[in-house]
């Protein structure tokens, strides 16, 4: 695979400069800007969860895809993540500072077009790993009040993260058609982790670079069947006073999804391995549209952060609304319940084993 990259790698370059022209202006008409933000509000029964009853000023996010030529162009996705507040001094009741929220470069790469089978990226990406990782944050496209967390987030769940959210680096990807049927597929190398404080968009830390690769294969217009893995380094320390080394980082995943008129099912479950442990995670998602505009949802979450260790699993049993109102056809409102059981040596667990907790979403896209 490492080959492969390789060579993927100097094929694009090869092929941009064979192709380039000249020169060129860029035609303003093409030039694609969208976005979206969010607000949230969720209480919970009690501190496990957000028992203050909050509002939240979630995502503002400007996308940005401008054609430099028919087959080169660039694309940016720029976030501005919780009221973002840059070089606030802000203290709480405690004198400590407060955070200022996020500013966050989603996406920032270039992008070549040889053809629908063969497409090149180099830049900063979000890492191509399941479902809901290249859209974690676009929330009028996920159905409910954010994406599962078991797997996505898997360090809210008393484990680490099962891959790096972004990469940085270039991509080979492509849609082949075979017969009725469609097949996607993307191969990248990269950065991958670096230890916290240190950029992985600016330098790597280690000389192992990171690869990854996705496949969905479509039989039908209403089957998907996929799969993704990830391989690189992480930090570690084993204990809180020891050096940071390097270890093994490795993560699999299958997909699974249906589609019908009304109803469609989704379900994914991912494998990671490193220093020391193996952790685990799994959804199943189904949805019934029971309007032309109004769907329900139920979903189960099942996280394990480290299968060496008992009783730290994590469930969470969520059941909610999508309504997106007749007269405002860009707003998306969210409604749901959820209902979360912890094991007691989930790490995690703060003091209750169990918490319910009530979030409503109201989402405008443009």
């Amino acid at each position: 695979m490492r080959k492969g990259m390789f060579f993927a790698a100097t094929l694009f370059l090869a092929e941009l400069f064979l192709s380039a022209s000249p020169a060129f202006a860029i035609d303003l008409s093409k030039i694609s800007f969208n976005g979206y933000v969010d607000v949230e509000y969720s209480t919970a029964d009690n501190a496990e969860g957000n028992y203050n009853s909050s509002f939240h000023m979630h995502h503002l996010s400007f996308l940005l895809d401008v054609p430099i030529t028919d087959k080169l162009s660039t694309y940016a996705h720029v976030e501005f993540d919780h009221g973002t507040n840059i070089g606030t001094s802000s203290v709480n009741k405690t004198g400590a500072p407060v955070g200022g929220g996020d500013l966050v470069v989603e996406n920032a790469f270039i992008r070549y077009v040889s053809s629908d089978a063969v497409q090149f990226r180099v830049g900063r990406m979000l890492t191509p790993f399941g479902y809901y990782n290249e859209i974690h944050d676009a929330t009028p496209t996920i159905i409910s009040f954010a994406v599962p967390r078991a797997i996505n987030n898997m360090e809210d769940r008393g484990g680490t993260t099962m891959f790096p959210r972004w990469n940085t680096g270039v991509g080979m990807l492509g849609t082949v058609l075979l017969g009725s049927s469609t097949l996607d597929y993307i191969m990248y190398v990269g950065n991958g982790e670096n230890p916290p404080g240190l950029n992985d968009s600016e330098s790597d830390a280690n000389p192992n670079k990171a690869f990854g690769a996705r496949v969905n294969f479509q039989p039908n217009e209403r089957m998907q069947i996929g799969a993704s893995v990830y391989s690189g380094e992480r930090a570690f320390q084993t204990t809180t006073i020891a050096p940071i080394q390097n270890g093994p980082h490795n993560t699999g995943g299958l997909l699974f999804a249906l589609n019908g008129e009304k109803c469609s099912f989704l379900s994914e479950y991912a494998v990671s391995q490193e220093q020391g442990f193996t952790e685990s995670a799994g959804y199943g998602q189904l949805t019934y549209r029971l309007l032309k505009r109004l769907s329900a949802y139920y979903r189960l979450e099942y996280s394990n952060p480290n299968q060496s260790v008992s009783d730290d699993a994590w469930v969470e049993h969520i059941a909610g609304l999508n309504f997106m109102p007749m007269n405002i056809s860009n707003i998306v409102l969210k409604f749901e319940l959820s209902d979360n059981i912890r094991g007691a040596n989930n790490a995690a667990v703060t003091r209750d084993l169990i918490y319910k907790e009530a979030r409503f979403a109201v989402t405008l896209f443009f």
